[in-house]
């Protein structure tokens, strides 16, 4: 699947990449927000779902219902056991794209469950170092409350695995 654009990514204004407040002294060429993210994460969900959504409506020639559907199958096979995976539990499919600096930690995914499937995009930074002790975590814990607040009456209360 080749998605293209004619505009050269390094010249994008973004919010990222145009605040004054943020001094994350960002790569021009490398911007997104979670927004960004969480938005590309839900139409690849209902691309997968439904063959619809925002990517078959914007490419609707170049993108098809089983490519997203093997896209979300690939991201199901990463199994890291930390940040959302842990915040879930554990045989819960979920469907994520982890990364991290020594600065900012994220990991977004989509998260499949009994009381609603959910997207869900985490990005922590930290000027100079971010502790995985400290990231790690806090993403699962924003992870679990997602999901408890989704399944309100089956409850994740966590595990005793430790990572």
């Amino acid at each position: 699947m080749k998605l293209s654009s004619s505009t050269n990514s390094s010249s994008r204004v973004t919010p990222a990449n145009s605040s004054d407040s943020l001094l994350t002294t960002p790569d021009p060429g490398i911007q997104t927000t979670a927004e960004d993210i969480g938005t590309l994460l839900g139409m690849l969900y209902y691309c997968a779902e439904t063959g619809g959504g925002g990517l078959r409506a914007a490419y609707p020639q170049e993108i098809t219902q089983q490519e997203c559907q093997q896209i979300i199958s690939v991201m199901q096979q990463n199994k890291i056991g930390s940040l959302i995976e842990q915040g879930v539990p554990e045989n819960t499919p979920v469907a994520h794209r982890h990364g991290w600096v020594g600065d900012t930690h994220a990991d977004a995914g989509i998260v499949y469950t009994s009381g609603g499937d959910f997207v869900i995009v985490e990005i922590l930074y930290q000027q100079d170092w971010l502790p995985w002790e400290r990231s790690s975590p806090l993403m699962a814990d924003i992870a679990r409350a997602a999901y408890n607040y989704f399944n309100f009456d089956s409850p994740y209360l966590g595990s005793s695995r430790v990572n």
